[in-house]
């Protein structure tokens, strides 16, 4: 028996070729019912698409790129993310390659991609800017600095929110002073949390507690911000730390000083992670959902690739913090 030619499953479905093709690539601009009548009538009848005679069809490398800060990539994080994205190229049969960074412009016109994936653009990174400069798509996690091309997409959080959430909770569980270690201001997550930061302690007369570290830091970078606010005549009575992966140094650097987590001292995390939540005790966190993350980015940048026709402009999504409260800032 024959295998099942693309005009079989239009003619089963009552669909034109034409229509046929945008439902089983995923794009042109159909109802959603007639895609997945479309979906049904192929798989029923044992389709299969050709992915590289279509990616030829269509000049398509058939694969897309990952970029991720420098350095970062043995952070949980942004390990997750990448997962993420390649869960989802996955299931819509397309390869993921990850930009290493250094790239040069003559590479990057050469990478076998259609687009690009950015994660935590850093304002000054120039790997960025020689991926924007080839003109392929490029779907942003968090909004790109102030002064680049447009991403064809955003996938962001509303940091913002998570983090007034997290400085309720903590002013719930009786924080009066509250302390941020913050990352430098030069990525648009580092400026929404403390924006918000900010805000908060305008508005409830707070006085800022603000030291500085690293954006990707280590345990080695911990020691002086704890050293800074608890050195201080009047201590916070609750600490915040921003940066990924180092929570969990904070607070052995916390008891180090003959404080108890969670009742002399209440601790929170911006970013989750297994560390957090594997710490004695387990430690408050924003989770941002990074697997999460990566398949809504690897979903936004397919389907701007799939369209039929480019979209009217930028396309932004925003998705929700979750704020996890844990027995660093006393629940049970």
């Amino acid at each position: 028996m024959s295998r099942p030619r693309l005009v079989d499953v239009a003619a089963r479905a009552g669909v034109s070729r034409t229509t046929a093709s945008a439902a089983l690539s995923g794009g042109g601009r159909i109802g959603e019912d007639t895609r997945q009548h479309v979906l049904a009538i192929a798989a029923e009848m044992g389709y299969e698409i050709n992915r590289q005679a279509q990616n030829l069809r269509i000049q398509r490398a058939g694969a897309i790129g990952v970029y991720v800060p420098p350095d970062a990539t043995g952070y949980e994080y942004y390990l997750a993310f990448a997962f993420g994205v390649v869960d989802e190229a996955m299931r819509r049969e397309t390869p993921v390659v990850l930009i290493p960074n250094g790239s040069t412009e003559a590479s990057l016109a050469r990478d076998h991609v259609d687009g690009y994936i950015v994660i935590d653009a850093l304002d000054d990174d120039p790997q960025l800017r020689r991926i924007l400069a080839t003109g392929k798509p490029v779907v942003s996690a968090e909004p790109l600095p102030d002064g680049v091309a447009a991403a064809a997409g955003t996938v962001s959080f509303d940091h913002e929110q998570g983090t007034i959430a997290l400085l309720d909770h903590l002013a719930a569980s009786g924080a009066r002073r509250i302390g941020l270690i913050s990352p430098p201001l030069n990525t648009s997550w580092a400026r929404q949390i403390n924006a918000a930061y900010d805000r908060w302690c305008t508005g409830h007369d707070r006085e800022r507690l603000v030291v500085g570290a690293p954006f990707l830091a280590d345990a080695s970078s911990v020691e002086r911000p704890v050293e800074e606010l608890l050195r201080r005549s009047d201590p916070p009575d609750a600490i915040v730390v921003a940066q990924d992966g180092i929570a969990a140094a904070v607070a052995a650097a916390v008891t180090a000083r003959g404080y108890t987590i969670g009742t002399d001292l209440l601790l929170a995390a911006c970013v989750d992670g297994l560390p957090v939540r594997s710490s004695i005790p387990p430690i408050t966190a924003i989770d941002l959902v990074p697997r999460e993350h990566g398949r809504a980015c690897a979903d936004l940048l397919l389907s701007i690739l799939d369209a039929a026709t480019p979209p009217d402009g930028p396309r932004t999504i925003t998705l929700e913090p979750r704020l996890h409260a844990r027995a660093s800032t006393g629940a049970p």
